[in-house]
């Protein structure tokens, strides 16, 4: 008989046997792209995903790569889909099925993991890296979980977790005490933070609509400003190619009163009553 330890995501990971050459050790997904997972050593991977839903995440050329140079089974959900895994094998769903009622539970990789192990009889089942504290995966995926590991120490196969998993962890004893200062003092404080983040919220759109407001009056002004700058823009600029004209072309305007200045030359809109022609 052997021990197996099902190694996941999460801090305890690392607390996984891999040093104890009496475990077999298997790994999930692509948990090797996580730190201080490589170069671990691993006897078995377990693929559960449809091969098209993973096809277009970015890393998925990585992981192909770390799977087709595996020199362990590779148990996946579906064999043919991973022709480049030399060494791939079918996860056996038909066998893990007929495992009692409830055969067909399964809701996470590591439930299937536990199911996968207990037809393989191990004397122990550990689990470290598993959590599924998160509501998404508390909601859907730990029950199941937690089902299979309870039908293997049925069984009377030894199951492991971690101090710190939260796996088969309650809140409280239904009907006994209760609860906790602790657990009270975190619903408290919940509460806190819900009570900041609504008036939070109802600053960012005060701070919205102030800025919305301000911002229309300042796009108005900012259009009367900039038409009257454009204007005075084009006639200075016409002005500059007055002058490059006369510079060309004039030496001297000669009036009546007698010689004119440029400052008079303007007034007169730039319109000579006499030219004298540059020399050529």
């Amino acid at each position: 008989m052997t021990k197996i330890a099902i190694v996941g995501f999460t801090g305890s990971r690392d607390q996984a046997p891999f040093e104890d050459g009496s475990f077999d050790i298997w790994g999930m997904n692509n948990l090797h792209v996580l730190p201080g997972m490589k170069g671990r050593r691993f006897t078995a991977w377990f693929e559960t995903h449809k091969r098209e839903l993973l096809e277009h995440k970015d890393n998925f050329g990585e992981h192909l790569r770390f799977l087709s140079n595996l020199s362990i089974p590779l148990i996946a959900m579906d064999a043919s889909e991973w022709p480049e895994v030399p060494n791939v094998i079918q996860l056996p769903i038909d066998e893990i099925e007929k495992l009692g009622r409830f055969g067909s539970y399964q809701t996470s990789s590591p439930s299937w993991m536990v199911a996968t192990a207990i037809l393989a009889q191990p004397e122990e089942i550990h689990v470290y890296g598993i959590d599924f504290s998160s509501k998404n995966e508390y909601d859907e995926q730990r029950p199941a979980l937690e089902a299979w590991l309870g039908f293997a120490q049925g069984l009377g196969i030894e199951v492991y977790v971690p101090p710190v998993c939260d796996l088969f962890k309650t809140v409280a004893q239904y009907g006994r005490g209760e609860m906790s200062a602790f657990r009270q003092d975190v619903k408290d404080e919940i509460k806190v933070q819900m009570s900041s983040r609504e008036s939070t919220q109802n600053e960012l759109a005060n701070l919205r609509r102030d800025y919305k407001q301000k911002r229309d009056i300042l796009d108005e002004d900012f259009d009367t400003k900039e038409k009257q700058l454009l204007k005075k823009l084009h006639q200075i600029e016409g002005r500059v190619l007055q002058c490059e004209h006369m510079l060309q072309n004039w030496t001297t305007r000669e009036g009546e009163g007698g010689r004119e200045s440029v400052e008079d030359l303007a007034e007169t809109d730039g319109k000579p009553n006499r030219l004298v022609a540059v020399d050529a």
